[in-house]
């Protein structure tokens, strides 16, 4: 993965000084095979991809500088998230980073989310928990940050899914 990093500016979008970094050369991180979902943090950017494996690889750092690490959440969570698919989504709310996306074999709605402090990483099943009739997902999965929580939302298989099947 590259980060291509240009000053543009005004309303015209003009860019300058464009300057390229090799971020899976430089951290070492696996190949991410899955779109890339980007937010900012409270000390830079947070990039999450899907690797072949189907683990969420989450790589941290700042657009300005070289230092950039990466983490496999699917690994780091204590009950351990399943393989993921489609395109994940990542967010930032407070010192919180989650990350959601549908699991690759029952298409659930996963979010794996950090501790705020730089440790363990902590799984749900969005779909089982969550109450609702939208047991499995499909169409790909956004959040926001409203009121210092994370919403999240997800296009439905069916509407409402079939009892058992999520």
């Amino acid at each position: 993965m590259w980060l291509v990093r240009s000053n543009c500016t005004g309303t015209t979008l003009t860019c300058s000084s464009v300057a390229s970094t090799n971020i899976t050369s430089a951290t070492g991180a696996p190949l991410l095979t899955s779109v890339l979902s980007a937010t900012t943090t409270s000390t830079g950017v947070a990039l999450v991809g899907l690797s072949v494996s189907g683990a969420a690889i989450v790589i941290t750092g700042t657009p300005v500088g070289t230092s950039w690490n990466w983490v496999d959440v699917n690994i780091t969570t204590p009950s351990g998230a399943p393989a993921l698919s489609g395109r994940p989504m990542i967010a930032s709310v407070g010192s919180v980073i989650t990350v959601a996306a549908t699991a690759a074999n029952w298409n659930d709605l996963f979010a794996i989310s950090n501790d705020g402090v730089g440790g363990a990483w902590n799984d749900v099943d969005v779909s089982a928990t969550g109450g609702s009739e939208a047991r499995t997902v499909g169409g790909g999965i956004v959040g926001t940050a409203f009121s210092g929580s994370l919403v999240l939302f997800a296009g439905g298989v069916n509407s409402p899914a079939p009892k058992g099947t999520g």
